[in-house]
């Protein structure tokens, strides 16, 4: 069965709140998540999450990427993380070394404080749902 196949029925069932099958398909897909924590220059939380909103958009759609989210920090407003998810290594692999991100890095690169870091994780297990507001909208084909 075809990834973006999975990824519907994956949608579909999500969208039911049947969760029974959900476990089995997230780990077929072999979904990858890269997670970017990073610190802000104090007070530029605003302005950063306007460039990032600008940079993203004007990006447009990227092979292979479900989602992704810009997330503040709690208990340190000048900290965050993006999260986005993967369909595959692949293509997680295409868009790190892509001009996009380059461009899309260099846009935001002057907000950051200088700690900065990145991880690209497996999806090894997967509960819960529904899943956020049409997360693979852009699957659609």
């Amino acid at each position: 069965m075809r990834d973006l196949d999975i990824l519907r029925q994956y949608r579909a069932a999500m969208l039911l709140h049947d969760t029974s099958q959900v476990v089995v398909k997230t780990m077929e897909v072999k979904m990858l998540l890269r997670i970017i924590r990073g610190k802000l220059n104090p007070g530029r939380w605003d302005a950063f999450e306007s460039a990032y909103r600008t940079a993203i958009s004007n990006a447009g759609p990227v092979e292979g990427l479900c989602g992704r989210w810009l997330v503040q920090d709690l208990d340190d407003p000048d900290s965050g993380s993006t999260i986005s998810l993967w369909t595959t290594e692949e293509a997680l692999r295409a868009y790190e070394s892509s001009a996009l991100m380059s461009a899309i890095t260099a846009k935001l690169a002057p907000f950051f404080s200088g700690q900065y870091e990145t991880r690209n994780c497996r999806v090894r297990f997967a509960e819960g749902g529904p899943a956020p507001n049409d997360w693979v909208s852009e699957i659609k084909r």
